[in-house]
């Protein structure tokens, strides 16, 4: 399989999170890479007295990025890169087959 290669000003897609009351569903939307390469936290220890110990690693596929959502721009650092689509990390665009669309209302908005 074809991988691009990773560089700063390349074109990826970021999974949103979607929002807490499922209202708004998990979605792909562009996002520009801004930084290769990042710490990512594996697990946190709580110690008490708001101290804690991280678990971490680098990773050569973790991006800093400049997400472009439909309503502004947002950082998301660190983003692991993961081409299942999990929420909150980034994947490459499809060059062919399915192109994701942005879900379509239910009702009928041009009467309200």
């Amino acid at each position: 399989m074809f991988a691009p290669s990773l560089a700063i000003g390349r074109v990826v897609h970021y999974r949103s999170h979607g929002s807490a009351d499922g209202l708004h569903p998990p979605a792909c939307v562009a996002a520009d890479i801004t930084a290769v390469g990042a710490w990512l936290t594996t697990n946190t220890t709580e110690h008490g007295d708001g101290l804690r110990t991280l678990d971490q690693h680098w990773d050569n596929e973790a991006c800093a990025l400049a997400v472009r959502n439909p309503n502004g721009l947002f950082f998301a650092a660190p983003c692991a890169h993961d081409e299942s689509g999990e929420p909150g990390t980034w994947h490459w665009p499809l060059t062919c087959g399915h192109i994701p669309t942005a879900p379509r209302p239910t009702e009928d908005l041009t009467h309200a």
